[in-house]
């Protein structure tokens, strides 16, 4: 079961900020993010059962969700290898 808005890591996103998926690679229970992709970031959980920490995210003109299970073994850089800040967003 996840937690809701915690998780005992930090990570790079903003709540409410777009992202731009850098590699095609599976969301969690379905589906995949796609490189070139802008997905906003909603929410962050923790699953203690899978040791993941679960973030949510909806991509951009589109409300269903789409959930990337970030695993207590990979570490903080994979969040930078898997997106980006788009241009517009960078300050």
């Amino acid at each position: 079961m996840a937690s809701s808005d915690s998780t005992w890591r930090s990570h790079p996103f903003t709540i409410g900020q777009a992202y731009v998926a850098r590699k095609t690679f599976d969301a969690l229970p379905v589906g995949q993010f796609v490189a070139g992709r802008r997905y906003v970031f909603d929410h962050v959980g923790y699953s203690h059962y899978d040791s993941s920490t679960v973030l949510g995210f909806h991509e951009e003109d589109l409300s269903d969700p789409i959930f990337w299970w970030w695993h207590d073994d990979q570490p903080e850089s994979t969040c930078y290898e898997s997106f980006e800040v788009p241009a517009e967003g960078r300050t």
